[in-house]
C-alpha cells in the first residue's frame, strides 16, 4: 500500500506503457522488505525540463531514463558518474540532495548478460547497429573489456561517427570505425558479435529487421537485439539460420535494472524476482 511514508522513484520516456521495469522494481521492493513504488511517467520530449525539475519538490528519489530521453537528459542534470560522462547517455538519475545526478547502468547489464551467455569480449570483433544512447553504452563495454574491433553503423552518419570517435578514446587497444549503413555487406565474416541497438524489430514493426533481407548476415557467434519483445526477433532469425546463438535484450534490461535498484537503495538487487517479474509480462 501506498502512504505518506512511502519512497517514489518511476521511469520516464515516451512511450512507457510497455515498460517491464515497474513489475521488476515493484517485485524486488516487495522481496527487499522497502516500502518504495515505482510508477511509470509519460514525459513528452518538450516536457523534460519540467518533469526533471519537479522531481526534488515532489520527493521522488530517482528515475530511470528511457527513449527518446537517454541523451537529452544530460543537458539538465547537475553531475554524472564517469560511465555516463564517458558513454555519453543516461539511464539512471538519483536526486541527492536537491541534486540531479546522471549514471548509465545499460552497458553494466549488457555486458553482464553477454558474460552469463559465455562470450567474453576480449579480442573479439563487433558490428553495433544503431548509434542512440543505448548503442553508445553497449560500444563503452565491449571497449572497456577487451574488443578488437568495434564499427559503428547508423543511417545517421552524423552520430555514427561521433560515437566512433568517442568510443576510440577509450581504449588504445580497440579499433573503432564507422561503416555506412549501405556497406554493412562489407564486413562478411569479419564479426563475432553483431548487435541490434535499433528500435526495429519492436512493436509496431515487429516483422523488421535492420538487417537487409538480400544481404547474407554475418557468420558470427553472437546475433543480439536489444529488442525483447517479441522474444524472438527477425534479426534474431537471421542469425539463428547461419548457426550464430541468439539472444534479446530482456537479461540485459534485468540486469541494468537490478544495478539502478543498487543505486537508489544501497542494497544488492534480487536479481531473479526481477527476471522472474519480468519474464511474467514480457510478450512472447
Amino acid at each position: 500500500m501506498v502512504a505518506g511514508t512511502t519512497t517514489v522513484v518511476g521511469i520516464v520516456g515516451c512511450p512507457v506503457s510497455h515498460s517491464l521495469s515497474p513489475a521488476m522494481h515493484n517485485a524486488a521492493f516487495k522481496k527487499s522488505g522497502l516500502d518504495w513504488v515505482y510508477v511509470p511517467f509519460r514525459v513528452e520530449p518538450d516536457a523534460l525540463s519540467e518533469a526533471l525539475s519537479g522531481l526534488p519538490a515532489l520527493g521522488v528519489r530517482g528515475v530511470n531514463v528511457t527513449v527518446p530521453h537517454k541523451e537529452r537528459v544530460m543537458e539538465y542534470l547537475h553531475s554524472f558518474s564517469p560511465e555516463a560522462q564517458a558513454i555519453g547517455a543516461v539511464n539512471t538519475v538519483s536526486v541527492e540532495r536537491g541534486a540531479l545526478r546522471g549514471d548509465n547502468t545499460d552497458w553494466l547489464g549488457f555486458l553482464r548478460d553477454i558474460q552469463e551467455l559465455g562470450i567474453d569480449p576480449g579480442g573479439l570483433r563487433v558490428l553495433i547497429l544503431g548509434a542512440g544512447g543505448a548503442a553508445r553504452a553497449v560500444g563503452y563495454a565491449l571497449a572497456i573489456s577487451g574488443a578488437r574491433l568495434i564499427m559503428c553503423s547508423s543511417r545517421n552518419s552524423g552520430k555514427g561517427e561521433a560515437m566512433a570517435r568517442d568510443l576510440r578514446s577509450l581504449a588504445a587497444g580497440c579499433e573503432t570505425v564507422f561503416v555506412p549503413s549501405d556497406r554493412c555487406a562489407r564486413v562478411g565474416g569479419d564479426v563475432d558479435i553483431v548487435v541490434n541497438s535499433t528500435p526495429l524489430g519492436m512493436a509496431p514493426m515487429v516483422e523488421a529487421s535492420p538487417w537487409p533481407e538480400e544481404i547474407p548476415f554475418p557468420q558470427c557467434k553472437l546475433a543480439y537485439d536489444l529488442v525483447y519483445a517479441p522474444a524472438l526477433t527477425r534479426f534474431m532469425e537471421q542469425g539463428k539460420a547461419t548457426g550464430a546463438t541468439a539472444a534479446n535484450g530482456l537479461g540485459m534490461l534485468v540486469y541494468q535494472a537490478a544495478e539502478s535498484f543498487r543505486i537508489w537503495t544501497g542494497m544488492d538487487a534480487p536479481v531473479d524476482v526481477m527476471r522472474g517479474a519480468a519474464a511474467r509480462l514480457a510478450p512472447a
